[in-house]
């Protein structure tokens, strides 16, 4: 571990008391980088594109799954499934290095609020 340690000023009158700052830094040393390794996962987003997912909502959802899309790992498989009164498969089951993010985000930004929950 590196420190140092400084005063706020140059000099100090003797004798006398005064208040002054005292700068301490303290640097941990750098670690070894590690590759973190996890096992593939398979994720599915369900997204519910009925009525009542109007204000926002649906564009929150949209935004979400296209900010995870890009933090996949290339071996991790993804699918994207709508719901309202009707299921829609939006991307099939597939590993995340063989589509195309880019593609996904495109054919998501379409979906709209409609119809009603089919459960």
């Amino acid at each position: 571990m590196k420190h140092n340690v400084r005063l706020e000023v140059p000099r100090i009158k003797a004798g006398e008391p005064c208040k002054i700052g005292l700068l301490v830094e303290v640097s941990a040393p750098e670690l070894p980088v590690t590759e973190v390794v996890r096992n593939p996962q398979a994720i599915i987003f369900l997204v519910d594109r009925s009525g009542s997912m109007g204000d926002g909502r649906l564009d929150l959802v949209k935004n979400t799954i296209s900010e995870m899309v890009g933090r996949l790992s290339d071996r991790d498989y993804l699918s994207i499934v709508s719901f309202d009164t009707e299921v829609e498969v939006h991307v099939p089951m597939a590993k995340v290095g063989e589509l195309n993010p880019t593609q996904i985000r495109r054919d998501l930004m379409p979906l709209q609020p409609r119809g009603g929950t089919n459960v």
